[in-house]
């Protein structure tokens, strides 16, 4: 594994993490990429890097959905 593919892991655990605590206080509906992104430290380009939307982050768990889902 490189360093790219290592940094993706590490910002896509900081993105699920960033969500379930925005989640602690807001529905899903009302969560936006953007706060995900800033809560997670990451750009909005590197969420959609990562990611097609906000349901692709929380419904993806392993690297085959991962591949359905960008």
């Amino acid at each position: 594994m490189d360093g790219h593919q290592k940094l993706a892991l590490q910002s896509k655990q900081w993105l699920l993490e960033a969500l379930f605590e925005l989640l602690k206080n807001q529905t899903f509906q009302t969560v936006s990429v953007t706060a995900i992104a800033d809560k997670a430290g990451v750009s909005r380009r590197t969420f959609y890097r990562l990611y097609k939307d906000k349901y692709c982050l929380l419904y993806t768990s392993d690297a085959a959905d991962d591949m359905q889902c960008v």
